[in-house]
């Protein structure tokens, strides 16, 4: 019954002071978040001035085009009107400081500073961060606002710092909480402003955990938290954003002592336990006595039974010491409170002991390093590649010990890489086993650091790759063996292509002697006809010195012509070969007075076009091959007209066909054209993909070789770098060489 009394008693009190305390405690969190609200606000208006005042600024005539005096006096006067800010600065683009509005003692730059970096490349108005004025020696943070030229290209940037004792002032006129304290803090956590012991922190980092809860959580949060010397403080902060930053700039910190804020909440308290304690009093000394007899000695044998589970021992049952009543259903729940952790332990060993299979046997290997490179973990499949045991490695071995000296070299430069980048992949090295021989290996690592981003280990896999490397060098001989047998083919190529060249330069020469032949017939009868007119003239002794002359004179002139012919020839066959620079219009006379006695024997035409523009049809190549390449093409169209006689005799209807060859020069933009038209008897569909294959000739036996279109094809593309086409149908067929022409700058060039 006593103690039926005393509980009510004990709960009211208990519970007015909690509510009591809670009540404070959501006051004191309503008053540190509007602390924080207000400094934001007044934080935001400074940036806000900040930002039209700088828009406004870079506008000057002035500043645009450096006037140092002018500007430095413009500056000074804006900063006598506005002291919430420490001091304005313009610099150049290359982050020189050239103006200021407080006296330049001394020239510096600030390209490194976050504002001059952020203005640049953002070009917009940017944040900076902690730093401590060069000119007006006091803490502050500043913004920077790029200076624009017509062109979109930033000529500099134009900076303000805050002048936080002014800012202090408006603030301390406003009215703070008792015991209140804010402080405003940069985006690397360093302290830029605060109100109290401001001498001490100010330039030094909050602590860590408060500043990671601020950055990783909402733009806006408010808790509790322990001070330096063990006092709560309810506490308040907010996030700062320019517009296009990613990141907070600013860190608004606002709180209030604990202490303050519940002292009403512990008077209200003292109030009900003065008014309750003879109540209190009288219930307790009943709760004793009855407690005495009725749990301390059931609750002291739980304890002990919570003592040994809580030492570990899972196999305690507190069952078996307390029985029936409440107490007796909470050793019930004891007891099954171990079992389940009993459980939970046997499936944590279980997880442990796979996770461990897991590392030592997966099919790649597994280590750690510290920051010395000193191996500190390394499973079971690295260590079976090694052969050495864990004890001889862990902490008795650095990675570079493992490795042959050429990787050691890779492994001194990339561990620095790994500490300082975080990461490296695709390392591949020499690891070196125990009984010596080498094992080809490719690793990946990772690094990790502590809080503050020191260095602690890596984590690395390292990959067998033996099978790679014998597959790399089988394929590295397979590479060998082929450049050997290309070589081998391209040495068969060259000696077949000699070969051809020598059979169309016998083709060609059969042709040519067949030609001088024909040259020849004419003044040969010609001379025998003069020797013959002397005989007759003797006979009839009518051989005077008159005729012998006139005789001598025809008789010389043939053998002029006669001796130029053989020479033309002679030229034509010469083996010089030697890029020249040459008139391709002259080439295709030259060309056609070599052949032109056949076709005037046959019966056939045979026509030069020039082209009527007097375009420049300046080539460079091979002479001789060049013509070679374009009688080739005038006596396939020979051949053709006289297959298509050959096929239709006059007889059946061609009593009025001509045979015509004409061979045209153009020019068409930077090329010269030459084309080579006839009327014959055509190239058949069919044959149309063969015409320029070695050896191909649709023509009867012994009257063609196969090569001649096959070596103007080879001299007009590879040894010209031209092009050579046709066309043709029943009409005849086309042959059009298409050459570069030669500019007039580099006329005369001969390579």
């Amino acid at each position: 019954m006593t103690l039926t009394l005393a509980v009510p008693a004990i709960a009211l009190i208990l519970y007015s002071g909690w509510d009591q305390s809670q009540d404070a405690v959501r006051e004191g969190i309503t008053e540190s978040r509007k602390l924080a609200y207000t400094i934001a606000g007044e934080q935001y208006n400074e940036t806000g001035n900040a930002r039209q005042l700088l828009k406004v600024v870079a506008q000057f005539p002035d500043i645009r085009n450096h006037r140092t005096k002018a500007t430095n006096g413009t500056l000074a006067e804006i900063l006598r009107d506005n002291p919430e800010f420490g001091n304005i600065i313009v610099a150049d683009k290359t982050g020189n400081v050239w103006a200021s509005g407080l006296p330049m003692t001394k020239s510096f730059s600030i390209k490194d500073r976050r504002i001059f970096k952020n203005a640049v490349i953002s070009k917009q108005f940017s944040s900076g961060e902690y730093a401590i004025g060069i000119l007006s020696a006091l803490p502050t943070i500043g913004f920077g606002y790029p200076i624009i030229t017509p062109g979109g290209e930033c000529d500099g940037v134009i900076a303000v710092n805050i002048n936080f004792r002014k800012f202090n002032e408006v603030l301390k006129l406003m009215g703070l909480p008792k015991g209140s304290t804010f402080s405003i803090i940069d985006h690397k956590g360093v302290i830029i402003n605060r109100n109290l012991a401001a001498d001490k922190v100010i330039g030094t980092k909050i602590s860590a955990d408060i500043f990671l809860q601020m950055k990783n959580g909402p733009d806006e949060d408010s808790f509790i938290h322990s001070g330096i010397v063990e006092e709560n403080y309810l506490s308040s902060y907010r996030k700062l954003r320019l517009p296009g930053e990613p990141s907070p700039y600013l860190y608004i910190w606002a709180s209030i002592p604990l202490k303050e804020t519940q002292e009403k909440a512990r008077r209200a308290l003292l109030y009900n336990i003065a008014f309750f304690s003879p109540f209190l009093m009288v219930s307790v000394i009943m709760a004793i006595f009855m407690g005495n007899v009725c749990f301390v000695n059931r609750i002291e044998k739980l304890k002990g039974a919570a003592q040994l589970l809580a030492e570990g021992n899972l196999e305690i049952r507190a069952s078996e010491y307390v029985h029936g009543g409440e107490l007796g259903a909470l050793s019930q729940s004891l007891d099954e409170m171990a079992g389940k952790l009993a459980a939970r332990d046997k499936a944590l060993v279980k997880s442990e002991r796979d996770l461990d299979d897991l590392y030592n046997n997966a099919p790649c290997g597994y280590h750690s390093l510290d920051t010395q490179g000193t191996v500190v973990r390394i499973n079971d499949t690295e260590l079976k590649w090694l052969g050495y045991t864990r004890n001889e490695v862990i902490g008795n071995m650095t990675f570079a010990d493992l490795f042959s000296r050429q990787s050691q070299q890779i492994f001194e430069k990339s561990f620095p890489l790994l500490k300082e980048q975080g990461s490296v992949q695709g390392l591949e090295f020499e690891m070196v086993r125990k009984d010596g021989s080498i094992l080809p290996v490719l690793i990946n690592a990772s690094a990790m650091y502590d809080v503050d981003g020191a260095f602690v280990m890596s984590r690395s896999t390292a990959y067998d790759i033996t099978d790679r490397k014998k597959a790399e060098q089988a394929l590295n001989e397979l590479n060998q063996n082929l450049a050997k047998r290309v070589e081998v083919e391209t040495e068969r190529r060259l000696r077949q292509e000699r070969l051809l060249v020598r059979q169309a330069r016998l083709a060609a020469l059969g042709e040519m002697i067949g030609a001088i032949a024909h040259q020849w017939r004419q003044p040969l009868a010609t001379l025998g006809a003069t020797i013959q007119s002397i005989r007759m003239a003797w006979d009839r002794q009518l051989l005077d010195e008159d005729f012998l002359t006139k005789a001598e004179a025809d008789a010389q002139k043939q053998l002029v012509y006669m001796s130029d012919t053989i020479e033309d020839f002679r030229n034509f066959f010469r083996p010089d070969k030697v890029i020249e620079t040459f008139d391709a219009q002259d080439k295709v006379h030259d060309a056609v007075v070599l052949i032109e006695p056949q076709f005037t024997r046959s019966g056939i035409g045979l026509q030069i076009v020039d082209d009527p523009t007097g375009c420049r049809k300046v080539i460079t190549g091979y002479q001789n091959e060049f013509k070679q390449a374009l009688l080739n093409l005038v006596s396939n169209s020979f051949d053709a007209i006289l297959e298509k006689r050959a096929r239709n005799p006059v007889s059946e209807g061609l009593r009025d066909y001509h045979g015509l060859v004409v061979v045209s020069v153009t020019c068409h933009e930077d090329r010269v054209v030459i084309a080579v038209r006839d009327n014959g008897c055509g190239i058949p569909p069919e044959n149309a993909d063969k015409v320029f294959d070695p050896y191909f000739t649709s023509k009867a036996k012994g009257k063609g070789t196969g090569i001649g279109l096959y070596m103007t094809k080879l001299i007009i593309e590879e040894s010209m770098s031209g092009q050579l086409r046709f066309s043709s149908g029943a009409d005849g067929t086309l042959f059009e060489i298409e050459l570069a022409q030669v500019a007039p700058e580099t006329e005369g060039n001969n390579g």
